[in-house]
């Protein structure tokens, strides 16, 4: 279980427990394995903030600490295009959910690390990063609407059992 709701339950509190319950659905879970010196290491993708091709050494940025690993970025983009990440240089892939804004040719992350974004893939940055945006706020509302239903259905059935149990009550005592 993620999270119990007690009834009744305002809906600031609902649509607050939805929000963190997107946010693990997310990416939370995901994983990328990655080979430093001599030990596999488990990366979070969520913990990614980028990831940085020096000719033949790969060298992924988290938070608190750098991994370098000897790999091609073209193989490690193939392995997590698909978890938000995205190629907007020759020697750069970013993690969009870490993206802070857009400056001119650079990209600020959360961490106020600055990338240098080719001027080449620019425009296919940009465009990406809304593909991400509207897919992200898409999955919020599908999942915020599901939510909205399935408590409209929960709470007519707990009402109309409700009411059923109160009407039988009533007539076992009289």
């Amino acid at each position: 279980a993620f999270h119990y709701l007690l009834k009744p339950c305002d809906s600031a509190k609902l649509y607050q427990v939805i929000d963190r319950a997107i946010g693990k659905l997310n990416v939370s879970k995901k994983y990328h394995l990655i080979k430093a010196r001599n030990e596999t290491i488990r990366l979070k993708l969520s913990d990614i903030y980028y990831i940085e091709c020096c000719r033949k050494h790969i060298i992924y940025y988290t938070k608190t600490e750098k991994y370098d690993t000897i790999d091609t970025l073209s193989n490690v983009y193939d392995q997590i295009k698909d978890f938000g990440f995205f190629q907007i240089h020759q020697g750069y892939i970013v993690n969009f959910d870490k993206v802070k804004c857009f400056r001119q040719n650079d990209i600020i992350l959360d961490n106020d690390r600055v990338v240098m974004m080719s001027i080449r893939k620019k425009k296919e940055t940009l465009l990406a990063y809304s593909r991400y945006l509207e897919e992200y706020l898409w999955s919020i509302i599908y999942w915020s609407a599901w939510w909205k239903a399935y408590w409209r259905y929960s709470c007519s059935i707990c009402f109309s059992e409700h009411l059923q149990c109160r009407n039988t009550v009533k007539t076992y005592i009289s």
